[in-house]
């Protein structure tokens, strides 16, 4: 099974809360690829979602130092710290990759340090595709109601087909998102 494929696979296992099943599709990916910067990243997300917090938490340290340009991985590791209480940890590995992250996700994670609550998925919108971070619920705590949530999406598609540019717009105007129901499916 390809490499894009599997990841993908793992990545839709997580959505719907298969973690063991996500686990066990990117030990295969990562056996076939070690320097697959994304299933680390995944891997490391289904261990948190699976209630494993110190295995998690060992595995984005690693995963950090492997691949320290890798800003998703580092959020995570962050917004995972922070779930966990571990709030001068965080702020540690925030200096260390401060470089790496946008000004906008310098100025979430300074924020939610601050506050010592970790921001779901909608304060990580800005990340761009094919990158991936927690679920909204992974949250302990809901946002401020000064900030209303963005939608949460997937969009999948092959390389210069305009899911980026599909992604930045959905991003800029969340009301789009919102308009569909459930699905929102472009050919």
């Amino acid at each position: 099974m390809p490499q894009a494929v599997s990841t993908t696979h793992a990545s839709a296992l997580l959505a719907r809360n298969q973690l063991q099943a996500a686990l066990d599709v990117l030990e295969q990916v990562l056996a076939a690829d070690p320097n697959d910067h994304v299933a680390h990243n995944e891997k490391g997300v289904a261990l948190a979602r699976a209630g494993r917090q110190e295995e998690a938490l060992a595995w984005f340290a690693e995963v950090v130092q492997r691949f320290p340009r890798y800003p998703t991985a580092i959020l995570n590791y962050i917004f995972l710290l922070l779930q966990v209480g571990k709030v001068d940890q965080a702020h540690t590995v925030f200096r260390t990759f401060a470089g790496t992250l946008s000004a906008e996700q310098q100025q979430q994670v300074a924020q939610a340090i601050g506050r010592g609550q970790v921001p779901g998925m909608e304060q990580l919108s800005a990340v761009p595709l094919p990158l991936r971070a927690f679920p909204a619920d992974f949250a302990p705590q809901a946002l401020p109601p000064s900030q209303p949530p963005r939608p949460i999406f997937f969009i999948v598609g092959m390389p210069k087909s305009g899911t980026t540019w599909l992604y930045h717009l959905l991003n800029a105007h969340p009301s789009l998102a919102c308009a569909a129901e459930t699905d929102l499916n472009l050919l």
